[in-house]
């Protein structure tokens, strides 16, 4: 069952990031995190941490009032 939530965050994650028009990179770059950790949570491979989540949805969402104009 937690393997399952770690992709269906993962698969939510980066359909928000693709939504957006953001790379990997520039996701990681706006929230402090490296690309591989990216990966991994995208992957579902590693259980997002507390941290990862709230400072994954924090960048998306300041990326998303950057985008709406």
């Amino acid at each position: 069952y937690r393997m399952h939530q770690n992709i269906e965050f993962g698969d939510r994650l980066r359909a928000a990031r693709l939504r957006l028009g953001l790379t990997q990179s520039k996701l990681c770059s706006c929230a402090g995190i490296s690309v591989a950790r990216l990966r991994q949570i995208e992957l579902g491979t590693a259980p997002p941490t507390v941290d990862d989540m709230s400072t994954l949805t924090k960048a998306l969402g300041e990326q998303l009032l950057m985008t709406e104009d």
